[in-house]
């Protein structure tokens, strides 16, 4: 027997992004990376590829404490 799914419950949604969604998700993606460029202009690569994982550990804490905050309020 199965149950009706939970609206609250996200991993009950699911997003399919449109072609006109996938045409924006691309050109924001060059921009992003055109930007990076600029500013990681003045390290070499292996500087900048350390800056690139630390910013990535960064934000992985942050979604981490934002989810953990968001779980406390349940």
């Amino acid at each position: 027997m199965s149950r009706k799914p939970d609206p609250r419950d996200r991993r009950a949604r699911q997003v399919l992004i449109t072609d006109t969604g996938r045409t924006r998700l691309n050109e924001v993606r060059r921009s992003l990376a055109a930007a990076e460029a600029r500013l990681l202009t003045d390290l070499d690569a292996q500087d900048a590829e350390q800056l690139r994982a630390l910013l990535s550990r960064v934000a992985r804490t942050a979604q981490r404490e934002s989810i953990a905050v968001d779980e406390a309020d349940c």
